[in-house]
């Protein structure tokens, strides 16, 4: 009988999201997106393929750090699309485009596009059980910030005060940091000295936890 050899020769496809992913992960976006580029040319017998929208993602990601900000939204737009077709809407390839994009729409202070792709993000993430205790947690804060950007205060603070008491019952890391830092700066905008300091305090005890450990 045939055996196969035991190392196949690795295909191009292969080889260049490999060294994609390793210069993504080290921070060299113009060398992953090269890489990347060639991984989708290697699928352009199935260029609607969830595969292929996968790289689409990776190459807009890429390009968001590249400060191309149009192409990448473009690339992302593109990669939902195709998730949507292919998976239906509530997929978890749906809730990170989304996510993506919804970064890319705040970065631009696009807040009106931002809001809808973040409570969609919600929507999806409290329909599954895979995700980090803390993803929904971290995205109320998102909708905060998008709500505060457009001036609905007095929403953004619901959302803020929401996502405060979701993370006091979860583990902190440096995200939670980020979160509550960003309501205090809400709260000192809004000349809430007290409440500001009440989350200052906070913060600092959650730092001085987490230096222990």
């Amino acid at each position: 009988s045939y055996n196969a050899p035991a190392f196949a020769e690795k295909s191009v496809y292969d080889k260049s999201m490999e060294s994609a992913d390793a210069a993504y992960a080290a921070h060299r976006y113009e060398d992953a997106l090269k890489d990347y580029e060639i991984a989708l040319k290697e699928l352009s017998a199935t260029p609607e393929s969830v595969k292929a929208a996968r790289v689409m993602e990776s190459i807009g990601q890429s390009m968001r750090y590249l400060k191309r900000d149009n192409e990448a939204e473009e690339m992302l737009k593109h990669a939902l699309k195709i998730y949507e077709e292919k998976e239906g809407p509530n997929s978890k390839d749906c809730l990170y485009a989304c996510l993506y994009l919804a970064r890319l729409c705040m970065a631009q202070e696009r807040y009106v596009e931002a809001l809808p792709l973040y409570k969609r993000v919600v929507a999806i993430a409290e329909t599954r059980t895979d995700l980090e205790a803390d993803f929904v947690t971290h995205r109320i804060f998102g909708i905060a910030s998008c709500l505060e950007g457009m001036g609905n205060f007095d929403e953004a603070e619901t959302y803020f005060n929401k996502g405060v008491a979701m993370s006091e019952k979860l583990p902190k890391d440096d995200l939670t940091i980020a979160d509550y830092q960003n309501y205090a700066d809400y709260l000192d905008h809004r000349k809430k000295t007290k409440q500001a300091e009440t989350i200052r305090a906070r913060i600092k005890a959650i730092k001085e936890q987490m230096e222990k450990k």
